[in-house]
């Protein structure tokens, strides 16, 4: 059977998961992700002004930014996760859409 590249995901990320998708995160990589995206960010250059935080679900990573001089674009697929991403933090843009279809120009 063939998938699109969003319908199978569809099942794990879903609206039903929303409220417990950060602890889900946490323990699923052992409390490791936070070490992760702060590596991550401590490695972001100067000239990086725009970021895409593709996939940014309920905006765990896009906490780690500093936002001073930074546009951040967050997109995933799941409303629910991106309502939760809005509630967060400011994103200089927030949308609900597919990698394959990101609604950007460049």
């Amino acid at each position: 059977m063939i998938f699109n590249g969003y319908t199978l995901p569809k099942k794990f990320f879903s609206s039903d998961n929303a409220s417990s998708y950060d602890l889900v995160v946490k323990y699923t990589t052992f409390g490791k992700d936070s070490s992760w995206k702060r590596h991550i960010v401590k490695n972001l250059k100067e000239e990086h002004i725009r970021i895409l935080d593709l996939a940014c679900g309920t905006g765990i990573y896009s906490t780690f930014i500093p936002s001073s001089n930074l546009e951040i674009f967050g997109a995933d697929m799941t409303y629910d996760y991106i309502i939760k991403a809005k509630n967060r933090m400011k994103y200089s843009f927030l949308t609900n859409c597919v990698a394959e279809f990101l609604p950007f120009q460049s």
